[in-house]
């Protein structure tokens, strides 16, 4: 006969299952990312979600070109994981890049659609907001402020929020413009030493239209409307990394803006996990007896 467990076996089953529990989630998710830098996005991602199965990152700003395709349908060299469920446009690139054709390409998907930087939601390139990317200022005792859409879309309080602190490096790529169509201005930043406030993060719904509906439609027409969702959280590519600028706070609320719009699991606080998981313990206590 099989000797039965021991106490430190069962406690050792009983981590490994909890584990599981957390760790797994029941979708696979793909998530496609244009960026020029290193391993961050992937990382962040991967750190802060359970369920991605795939992060596809690229020189990704020609829609057209096959490895873009490849990357946004899941063939080619990405033949396996299906196609993309939502996809990044990240910091680190030459915006540049991301004019002539390729916005109306990316402004017409389906899926969500995130920027991480107003150079590219700038009316010369996506023409998600009215005006030009920001001027340069420092985010060291400049406060975010949220909206009204921004309490309701983060769920959090209404007032002012510490989501950035640079090291030396001056925020710059904000959204000076306060167009953004018939979406959302989420939050502001700045505000101090002659600058005027400018629009940090912003979203769009399904059906809303980005301020400029010429630039962005795929027909150039001025009745354009967004088929996917679309967030705009802007960052400061301080030294190459996509993160540095963002507090713990500001780390959360990009989180929750990534999972709202996209259908990310984010992973769950500690207090969360082990609510979530004392039912687990409670019938492995009662098989213990």
């Amino acid at each position: 006969m099989l000797a039965s467990p021991s106490m430190d076996n069962r406690k050792l089953l009983t981590l490994t299952l909890i584990s599981s529990l957390v760790i797994q989630s029941a979708s696979a998710f793909v998530v496609m990312v244009s960026d020029l830098g290193g391993s961050d996005i992937p990382d962040f991602l991967n750190a802060n979600f359970t369920n991605i199965t795939e992060v596809r990152q690229g020189n990704f700003a020609d829609l057209s070109a096959s490895a873009s395709q490849d990357a946004l349908n899941g063939t080619g060299t990405f033949a396996g994981g299906g196609a993309a469920d939502l996809v990044i446009i990240g910091r680190d690139l030459s915006s540049s890049a991301y004019s002539g054709a390729g916005p109306s390409e990316y402004n017409a998907l389906s899926i969500p659609v995130a920027l991480f930087t107003s150079y590219i939601a700038r009316p010369s390139r996506f023409g998600w907001h009215g005006n030009n990317a920001g001027e340069n200022f420092s985010t060291i005792d400049d406060e975010t402020t949220l909206t009204s859409a921004g309490t309701t879309f983060f769920g959090l309080p209404a007032g002012d929020v510490n989501w950035h602190e640079s090291d030396g490096n001056d925020f710059n790529g904000s959204g000076e413009s306060t167009d953004v169509g018939t979406g959302d201005i989420l939050a502001t930043i700045g505000g101090g030493g002659g600058t005027t406030a400018e629009i940090l993060a912003a979203h769009w719904d399904v059906g809303d239209a980005p301020a400029r509906q010429d630039i962005a439609d795929p027909a150039g027409s001025s009745s354009f409307t967004f088929p996917g969702e679309r967030l705009l959280f802007n960052l400061d590519n301080d030294g190459g990394d996509t993160f540095a600028s963002l507090t713990s706070d500001g780390e959360s609320a990009l989180i929750t803006g990534l999972s709202n719009i996209g259908g990310l699991t984010p992973v769950p606080e500690p207090s969360t996990a082990v609510f979530l998981l004392l039912p687990l313990s409670l019938v492995l206590l009662r098989r213990r007896r």
